[in-house]
């Protein structure tokens, strides 16, 4: 099971933002962490429609985010850790 996926100065761009969100809606075990850090993603300003946002969606409708965990009768919920910094994110 992975947990971190780290893909942080790899040179991808959107079509490969758009193959992971791909992945990740096919995935049934979540992530904890993707860095996406210090890629060639790039986003318009007032770019309404764009990979960033649609990534976003696919985490938002996803059943197994945000992840969780169960102790007794309580349910903790866990952030995913998602860095998308030194990107052309407008």
């Amino acid at each position: 099971r992975v947990h971190s996926l780290d893909l942080s100065s790899n040179k991808a761009g959107n079509k490969g933002l758009s193959a992971l969100e791909a992945y990740v809606w096919n995935c049934s075990e979540p992530f904890h962490e993707i860095s996406l850090a210090d890629n060639e993603i790039t986003v318009e300003a007032n770019a309404d429609d764009n990979v960033v946002s649609s990534f976003l969606r696919c985490l938002y409708n996803h059943p197994s985010y945000p992840r969780k965990s169960s102790s007794d009768s309580t349910v903790m919920l866990h952030p995913l850790v998602l860095c998308l910094s030194g990107n052309k994110i407008a």
